[in-house]
């Protein structure tokens, strides 16, 4: 029979902590703190209760010692609290056990006073026959029987108990040998040990001790306020500064696992904006009035951007399900506007409603990124991100108001206009997370009307309006691209390589999809109506911060432009590979290929921009330059098997380089000649195109002149290419200034200049000619010097006054001295014997094939492509 247990049976695991004692040595640590920064105990009730400076709290004697006494106090101070906290958490753990463990004594004890829910009369199931002793030995097994089930589970709830109270006791020693690190600060804060005293000390690593109550205080001290006309008040700063410590906070945790804010910081920010935006028991929707309220309010300029600032952070953060926030958490009129986009509310056009929610909120948004005083310090938002809902939802309103579908809600330009004064804040904001951007540019997070074709209409809808900003604020949803090609996380790499291969498919596709009347290339070419001497302005000319964007993500796949056409069989008929990119985290696993016509127009929507067209035309020349550098180091086997061709081979040695640049050549020229076609008269064409051309030439020259000898480690040879590829797309700070930096303004175009005439042959002969001498000369391993290209023509070289030295005169020099009144006529030819001559006869060979094939390809490839 088994045998019955009584109250004594269960005896839980007890610990001899004192969390009595533990917390009164909490307080006294904490006074301690106090000594320590020659204060008394006042300081730390100061401390307990509102946000200080540290420098504020030390006693005078200390402070006027210096810096290096207050840094010693400080971290003093920080070991007491730290010290404090942590004992009072272990305090807190006790406390927490020891009711833990009474409340199991005390269910044991009402079990067991139940009989452990035995009853005498419901034995044998009421069995008639059993006799009073055969009944009460039943009873009594049955009631045994149920006590050591009964007693199996409190002693595996004891158990399970104790094991996590020595789980926190080894958390505490960890804590204690670790001290105050981040990780150690957040996980007190996640305990609830979050307090001012911590958080003055420690600063943003340490939550926040507020709750949805201080929301609703600050949301009525801000209504009064804006009500009154009054100034910002120091009470109110006080609070507003609470919350822009929250969104600061947020941002630091945003980009960490499984680190949220603390239910308090969360109330605080979600009661916030739910009374901010019904105050008054209004109807919902005033969170969009309040940035005009502020504008109209007693405050200064700087306050009302600090406030705004404040308020735009706190938003962002809610919205943000990294720290905790989430659609959810937001204000209704809000959270439905997200909820459409997430697929969670059946969708509706509402533009009106779109830009009234856009113009409310893009004032806080913008404010994030602006500088602000905040404790002292000039302090901003802009790397904090918003939840990947909010940004998409951000993303997709500027679509769907300027969508030019037919679905299209054609606005009247008054309210259009309006979005022109926001759309700055809420692209810089909805644009922060560079994953999201991958994924919306390559159609992973899909619009819910347009699906499949959602790249299209966010591409149509961002960069089809004629911004008013030149498309500063729409180039953000690509203008981070050429950053992530060459940065050094493979993910983002990934995701940038792939963007740029959907926005390229995307762009330059001539088919007609069914919700436009014109396929994108013919829109983003010719979409944008009249100016500047367009009567159908292309993307370039109307938002050349865009076209600039898209010249700098190219930049980083020239070489890849520049491989020759790869076909393959389909139903048994050869044809052209479509455009696509295999980015692979691995280095070693990546290509990409794209489609010829792709390619040329890629050129041509960059053209349509001067500063975008001399990213490209510079890169592309700076290209010829270094070719001719690294000219004496090619082999005639060299096959480039390094290019790692997708199909087909341009051929070996000298003729494999030229038809590679070649081809960029011709791109940039069919590119070009195709936006002139549409903005000038022939004549005035030619003569833009010469002078633009000469211009690239030059800046390529100082681009090339510049990576061969001031990269450090670089001498004339293939790595070049590499340099000008992973640096071109800040191609400004190589060359020089050689043009304007904004859109094309046809109609007055100057009369060409010295050096300013066609690219001919021969002056592709000069130019080339020139790099290989100048490599042969500047690589002191070659045993060439400019010195003996002086004593064979005297007219190549000129004297450094600065120095005596001789150096090389540059191919401008030569055409610009080209002068029969001024001396004996040494011409372009001139030099390309002397050249020719300074060279020797292997040299030369490479050099005649390169150049030759160079004219030719660029010349088919120009043809080719010409619109």
């Amino acid at each position: 029979m088994a045998t019955i247990p009584t109250a004594g049976s269960f005896d839980p695991p007890d610990t001899k902590a004192d969390e009595g004692a533990l917390a009164e040595e909490s307080g006294y640590i904490q006074a301690h703190g106090g000594r320590i920064i020659g204060r008394g105990t006042e300081v730390v009730a100061q401390m307990r209760t509102s946000a200080v400076e540290f420098s504020e709290l030390v006693a005078a004697p200390l402070a006027r010692e210096g810096g290096k006494f207050e840094n010693a106090a400080h971290t003093a101070m920080q070991g007491a609290v730290y010290g404090s906290m942590v004992t009072n958490q272990w305090a807190t753990w006790v406390t927490e056990f020891k009711a833990a463990r009474l409340a199991l004594i005390a269910e044991w004890e009402a079990a067991v006073g139940d009989s452990f829910g035995i009853r005498e009369s419901e034995v044998g199931g009421g069995t008639p026959n059993l006799t009073p002793a055969e009944r009460t030995e039943a009873t009594a097994e049955a009631t045994g029987y149920a006590g050591q089930l009964k007693l199996a589970e409190m002693n595996a709830k004891a158990n399970a108990l104790y094991e996590k109270f020595k789980g926190q006791a080894a958390d505490i020693g960890g804590m204690l040998k670790g001290g105050p690190t981040p990780e150690n600060l957040r996980a007190l804060a996640a305990g609830g040990v979050g307090t001012w005293m911590g958080f003055n000390v420690f600063g943003l690593d340490m939550a926040l001790p507020v709750t949805g109550q201080d929301g609703q205080d600050l949301v009525d001290a801000l209504n009064a306020a804006l009500k009154s006309g009054e100034p910002l008040s120091p009470e109110l700063r006080e609070q507003l500064e609470t919350l822009f410590m929250v969104a600061q906070r947020a941002g630091n945790l945003q980009d960490l696992d499984d680190a949220d804010l603390t239910a308090g910081e969360l109330g605080f920010l979600q009661v916030l904006y739910g009374a901010l935006d019904t105050t008054d028991g209004g109807e919902p929707g005033r969170l969009y009035d309040i940035a005009g309220l502020i504008a109209d309010s007693g405050f200064s300029k700087d306050d009302q951007q600090f406030a705004l600032a404040a308020l735009g952070g706190g938003l962002i953060a809610l919205s943000n399900p990294a720290v905790g926030g989430g659609t959810n958490r937001l204000p209704d009129p809000l959270r439905k506007i997200v909820d459409l986009y997430a697929g969670r509310e059946e969708f509706g056009r509402h533009p009106k409603t779109l830009i009234e929610m856009l113009t409310g909120i893009a004032p806080m948004l913008d404010a994030t990124g602006r500088k602000v005083t905040v404790n002292g310090e000039q302090v901003d938002l802009g790397g904090l991100k918003a939840g990947r809902e909010f940004s998409t939802a951000l993303v997709y309103s500027v679509a769907d108001i300027v969508d030019t579908s037919k679905w299209g809600p054609k606005l009247h330009p008054t309210e259009m206009y309006k979005l022109d004064d926001v759309i700055g804040g809420v692209m810089e904001v909805a644009t922060r997370d560079r994953e999201l951007n991958a994924d919306l540019l390559t159609g992973q997070v899909k619009h819910p009307v347009y699906g499949d074709d959602s790249v299209e209409h966010l591409l149509r809808g961002v960069f089809g309006r004629n911004w008013e900003d030149d498309g500063k604020a729409a180039a953000k949803l690509i203008d981070w691209i050429p950053g992530a090609l060459n940065g050094a996380d493979p993910f983002l790499q990934r995701d940038a390589a792939e963007s740029y291969a959907s926005v390229m498919n995307t762009m330059t596709s001539g088919d007609v999809n069914g919700a436009w009347k014109e396929s994108a290339f013919d829109f983003f070419t010719d979409g944008y109506g009249k100016m500047n001497g367009f009567d159908n302005a292309p993307i370039g000319m109307a938002n050349p911060h865009i076209a600039k964007a898209l010249a700098s993500s190219t930049i980083p796949f020239l070489d890849y432009f520049a491989d020759p056409e790869a076909k393959i069989e389909v139903d048994g008929e050869m044809v052209e590979r479509d455009t696509a990119v295999n980015w692979a985290i691995d280095p070693a696993d990546r290509g990409a290929y794209f489609n010829m016509t792709d390619r040329a127009r890629m050129f041509e929507l960059v053209m349509g921009s001067k500063d975008a067209a001399n990213t490209l035309g510079e890169a592309v020349y700076a290209k010829i330059y270094l070719d001719g550098y690294n000219m004496p180091g090619w082999r005639d086997d060299d096959g480039h098997a390094d290019f790692g061709l997708p199909g087909g081979n341009d051929g070996e040695g000298a003729q494999g380089y030229a038809r590679r640049t070649g081809r960029l050549l011709g791109f940039l020229q069919a590119g070009y000649d195709a936006v002139h076609a549409d903005g000038v008269e022939d004549a005035a064409g030619v003569t833009a195109s010469n002078k633009q051309e000469s211009a690239w030439m030059r800046a390529g020259a100082a681009i090339a002149k510049e990576i061969v000898t001031t990269v450090p480690g670089l001498k004339p040879g293939k790595a070049g290419w590499d340099v000008l590829v992973k640096e071109a797309f800040e191609v400004g700070k190589w060359g020089p200034n050689v043009t304007e930096s904004q859109g094309w303004a046809f109609g007055g175009v100057d009369a060409p200049g010295k050096g300013d005439g066609p690219m001919t042959l021969e002056r592709i002969d000069v130019m080339v000619g020139y790099n290989v001498v100048d490599g042969l000369t500047s690589d002191p391993d070659s045993g060439r010097t400019v010195k003996e290209l002086a004593e064979l023509s005297p007219n190549l070289v000129v004297e450094d006054p600065r120095t005596g030295d001789l150096r090389l005169k540059t191919p401008d020099e030569i055409e610009k001295g080209d002068d029969p009144l001024n001396g004996p006529r040494y011409d372009l030819d001139d030099a390309l014997k002397a050249y020719r001559a300074f060279l020797g006869p292997g040299n030369t060979t490479r050099y005649n094939e390169y150049t030759s094939e160079l004219d030719d390809m660029s010349e088919e490839y120009r043809e080719r492509y010409a619109r």
